[in-house]
This record gives C-alpha cells, sequence and structure tokens, in this order.
C-alpha cells in the first residue's frame, strides 16, 4: 500500500517486511497481516454498508445517501487523505468505483479482495450479494463482521426498503404481473367445416404481430392466418379458394372465403363482429357453426387479442 502514500500509525514487527513490496502482495496476504487493521468501527448510520468498514484501516464516508437513482455512497481512508471506493446502487446492479491504484495492481491477484475490486462496471445486485454472503472464511473479526454487513445490504428486501428509487422495479413488476395479459385464445382452433380444424403448435405472436395455420387429417393444411400491423392476410387452401370464387353463395361465410390479399382490421372487426352470419339458405347445423366462428373471431379482432402477447 506504500504506493498509495499510506503509512500506518503503529508499525508491526512486519511492516519492514512490507514497506518495499507492492500493494499486489498485500492483496495476496489480505487482512491478517496488514498491521493498519483494528477494531470494527460501527457507522452511525446502518444503513451504509461501509462506513467504518475495515481494510487498510477504517474507511470514512464522504458522502452516501438515497438518490434519483438509488443510492451511492463515497469512501476514503486514512482521515480523507485517499479516496478508495466510491459506488452507485441501482435497483437492478451496483457500479464499484475502487481507486484507480488498487484497480491496477489487482488485475493479476487471486483473492478475495482482489476480485471485488475488479468489479468495475455494472454488476447484477444478486451476483453482489452472493460475493459478499460467500465471502472469505479466513481474515480477522472486524473485516470479516464488515464482509457480512455488506451481505446483509444487499438482500433485496433490505435494498427495497432502503431508498425509493430501489423500491421502484419491485413495485413496477408487481404492476407488470397484475396486468400480463392470459393466454391468447387461438380464434380459428377448432372450427367445425368440411371437418374439425387444428391449430398448428406454432400458432402465436410474432415480431410483427401474430401467424396461425390450420390443418386438417390427415396434416392438410385449409388456412392461414398473419397479421402484420394493421392489416391480416387469409391464405386459403387452393381448392377450398377455387370453389369459393366458382360459388354463388352471398353469406358472410363465403365472403371470408373469397378473401384474398390483406384485410383491413378494423374492416375486419366489423365483418366478424356483424350478426348476419346465419343465413336463411344456410342448413340449421351450418348455421350455428358460422355464427360460432364470427363470435371467436369478432372477440379476437375487436380486442386486438395479439397484442397482449
Amino acid at each position: 500500500f506504500k504506493a498509495l502514500g499510506v503509512v500506518c500509525d503503529r508499525p508491526s514487527p512486519r511492516t519492514s517486511q512490507f514497506s518495499a513490496m507492492a500493494f499486489i502482495s498485500l492483496l495476496t496476504l489480505l487482512v491478517p497481516m496488514i498491521p493498519c487493521l483494528g477494531k470494527r468501527t460501527m457507522s452511525a448510520n446502518e444503513g451504509d454498508p461501509f462506513s467504518g468498514f475495515q481494510l487498510f484501516g477504517p474507511w470514512t464516508a464522504s458522502s452516501a445517501g438515497c438518490t434519483s437513482t438509488g443510492w451511492e455512497g463515497k469512501y476514503s481512508i486514512m482521515g480523507g487523505a485517499i479516496e478508495i471506493l466510491s459506488l452507485e446502487v441501482g435497483p437492478e446492479s451496483t457500479t464499484f468505483k475502487f481507486n484507480s491504484e488498487l484497480a491496477s495492481q489487482a488485475q493479476d491477484e487471486d483473492s478475495f479482495v482482489a476480485e471485488w475490486v475488479r468489479m468495475q462496471g455494472p454488476t447484477p445486485n444478486d451476483k453482489v450479494k452472493e460475493f459478499f454472503c460467500n465471502g472469505p472464511s479466513v481474515g480477522s473479526v472486524a473485516f470479516r463482521l464488515s464482509i457480512q454487513k455488506a451481505c446483509d445490504f444487499w438482500a433485496p428486501a433490505a435494498l427495497h426498503g432502503l431508498c425509493p428509487a430501489l423500491a421502484q422495479k419491485e413495485e413496477v413488476e408487481d404492476v407488470a404481473e397484475e396486468e400480463h395479459p392470459v393466454e391468447v385464445v387461438d380464434p380459428f382452433d377448432g372450427v367445425r367445416l368440411s371437418g374439425v380444424w387444428a391449430a398448428a403448435p406454432s400458432n402465436g405472436c410474432t415480431s410483427t404481430g401474430w401467424e396461425g395455420r390450420y390443418l386438417m387429417p390427415p396434416g392438410v393444411e385449409i388456412l392461414h392466418v398473419q397479421i402484420e400491423g394493421s392489416s391480416t392476410t387469409f391464405k386459403w387452401m387452393e381448392k377450398l379458394a377455387q370453389r369459393a370464387k366458382r360459388s354463388d353463395k352471398s353469406n358472410n361465410l363465403a365472403e371470408w372465403f373469397k378473401m384474398e390479399g390483406p384485410q383491413d382490421n378494423d374492416e375486419l372487426t366489423d365483418f366478424f363482429c356483424d350478426h348476419d352470419w346465419a343465413t336463411e339458405d344456410m342448413k340449421p347445423s351450418l348455421a350455428k357453426r358460422a355464427k360460432d366462428i364470427a363470435a371467436k373471431a369478432c372477440s379476437f379482432w375487436s380486442q386486438r387479442s395479439w397484442q397482449k402477447c
């Protein structure tokens, strides 16, 4: 630590042994052999994880507290002569910024302290908690108590109760969970026309809207539906499309079979929600099935179900 200009007030018999050694050696030997360590100094603010922290002497918090984005603290040693750490705690991650001399000398060292010093940039809060809670089993009692204090600080319940900005993430997620829609109901799965239509397993939302394929035994695709933006395209099985074109039927079911190319979703809503799907020229069983198709499709298009995935 001599490289930082730190001299201990009470040198131990080992001081001369380290006076010519680089800080990297101190990281290797960790806390038990550092002569500056003494009794743990309790912070006046027990919510602060590092005020009074024991590493190269007790740390002093020059500033610490809640911010608009979370919590932050700055710490120094030797009565404020050397800033050793600044950190910013957000709802999801924590950023540690250590003294540049420490950071440069810790790059090739293998120790708990060196690993912590290398923790530069945003680190997920759960990883920070795991790091401190699985802290070293060696070191002075004061040092291990300091690590335990940091472990307690990064516990989710502690963070959420610390500052309003840190509680915000949990609240937003709670609202999102409450508003998360139920599973989108496929509009044409189980349709009974010339057999029973089965929805393909791949049916569902896409990055641009919604897509569905409907099959009849033995795996023949009767209809492909693709919703993109404000329009929907129906692609019917070729034989069914040709038969519909030759048909002189004028009911909504026949009109649906004749649809080609993109159809405006607002117009489709009106089309499916029209109450004239069961007409006199239909057999009662077909009229009922047509009404069932329209009711399900009306709900799907009027509620823009694909936007709720």
